[in-house]
C-alpha cells in the first residue's frame, strides 16, 4: 500500500456513529501494518494502549472485528473472540482460535488484545474456519495477527501533528504576505504587486532574506481576492484566488514561474459567500492542509469552519468554531 492520500475517498465510522474522511495512509514496512491521519481528531473516543511486551505463547487473547461470523454476512456490529497464541515471531504472532471462534474475513485489522485490553497485534489473516461462505471442509481457526508492541515510538512520530507555516498565511489581502514559499517550514516574505505580479524572497533568518524574484503573474489585478495557503499538503503554499461568485480557484506551485511552474487546479469549491473580505485560509485541523474560515458578516468576528483534504470540492463544513471577541 503506498503511503500519502488514499487514491480513493476512504472514510471511517466511529463508536458512536460519526464519520471522518482519512487524509492520510502511513504503512508500516516490514508488517501488515498502517496508521490513518483522519480529518477531524476523533475527540472522546476511549483508545488502548499498545502492548510494550509479546505475550508468552500458551497466553489467551482477544480478538475484536466487524467482519461476519457463521451465520451473517454483515454483523454491523462488534464482536469478539478467544485465542490462544502459539508462537511469535519478529513482526507477526500465530494464534489459534478457541473452541469454534475464528477470525472471519471483515475482521482483518481488528486488534488483538491481551488480558490488560492492551493492543498486541493487529489481526491479519486466517483459515476461517466455520465462518459463512467458507468451504465447509475447511475447519482450521488458526490466524496470523501483525505485532505491534515495540512500535509505540512509530506510532508516536507517525501521528504527531506536523504544522507548516504554508496553510497559515499572514497578511490578508494585503500587498506584503508571508507564506512559506519552499516547504522549509519558515515564511517566507510575498509581495502582490498592482499588477498581480508575485514575487518572492526567501527566509534565511532575521535580516538575511534570498531574493527569488518573480514567480507569478497572477490571474487577477485585484490582489484583496488573492490568498496565499497550502492546497494539496506537501507544505508549500499555493496560489488561491476567490472569484466573483464566491467560488475560488487554486494553483499548486510547482516552483513558479521559469523554476517548475504552475499546476492548474482550476475550480476546488463553490464557495460560501460573495464577500471575499470575509474569507481567509488556515489549517484549522493541523494535518497540512488549508482548511476556510469564514469571518460572520458584519462587525461579528465569530468564525465557522469548512475542512479542506485537497480533493476538489472535498470540504466538509463543521460550524461555528468560535464565537468571536
Amino acid at each position: 500500500m503506498p503511503a500519502g492520500k488514499p487514491a480513493l475517498r476512504t472514510i471511517v465510522t466511529l463508536a458512536g456513529g460519526e464519520t471522518r474522511d482519512v487524509t492520510e495512509l502511513a504503512p508500516r514496512a516490514e508488517r501488515d501494518l498502517v496508521l490513518a491521519r483522519l480529518m477531524l481528531p476523533a475527540r472522546g473516543a476511549a483508545t488502548a494502549r499498545v502492548a510494550t511486551a509479546t505475550p508468552a505463547a500458551g497466553t489467551s487473547l482477544s480478538a475484536v472485528g466487524y467482519g461476519r461470523t457463521k451465520t451473517e454476512w454483515v454483523p454491523d456490529k462488534a464482536h469478539t473472540g478467544t485465542f490462544t497464541l502459539d508462537s511469535a515471531d519478529a513482526t507477526t504472532l500465530a494464534v489459534t482460535g478457541t473452541g469454534t471462534d475464528a477470525i472471519c474475513k471483515g475482521d482483518a485489522g481488528g486488534p488483538l488484545l491481551n488480558a490488560a485490553g492492551e493492543i498486541v497485534g493487529v489481526n491479519s489473516r486466517s483459515w476461517q474456519g466455520g465462518c459463512l461462505g467458507t468451504d465447509p471442509a475447511e475447519t482450521r481457526t488458526s490466524a496470523v495477527a501483525a505485532r505491534t508492541d515495540g512500535l509505540a515510538q512509530w506510532i508516536t512520530e507517525t501521528t504527531k501533528p506536523r504544522r507548516s507555516a504554508a496553510v497559515n498565511e499572514v497578511g490578508g489581502s494585503d500587498q506584503i504576505r508571508w507564506a512559506d514559499w519552499d516547504g522549509d517550514r519558515g515564511p517566507d516574505y510575498v509581495s502582490i504587486a498592482a499588477n498581480g505580479n508575485v514575487s518572492v524572497w526567501l527566509n534565511r533568518g532575521p535580516n538575511a532574506f534570498v531574493a527569488v524574484g518573480k514567480v507569478a503573474s497572477g490571474t487577477t489585478l485585484d490582489r484583496s481576492r488573492v490568498r496565499l495557503a497550502d492546497y494539496d499538503g506537501d507544505g508549500k503554499t499555493d496560489y488561491w484566488v476567490i472569484n466573483s461568485n464566491g467560488s475560488f480557484n487554486v494553483h499548486v506551485n510547482t516552483g513558479g514561474d521559469g523554476r517548475g511552474g504552475w499546476s492548474t487546479v482550476g475550480q476546488v469549491a463553490s464557495g460560501v459567500t460573495t464577500e471575499h473580505g470575509r474569507v481567509h485560509f488556515a489549517d484549522f485541523t493541523g494535518d497540512v492542509h488549508a482548511d476556510l474560515l469564514l469571518r460572520g458578516s458584519g462587525t461579528s468576528t465569530a468564525y465557522s469552519a469548512w475542512i479542506g483534504n485537497g480533493m476538489v470540492n472535498g470540504w466538509s463544513g463543521i460550524g461555528q468554531i468560535a464565537s468571536g471577541v
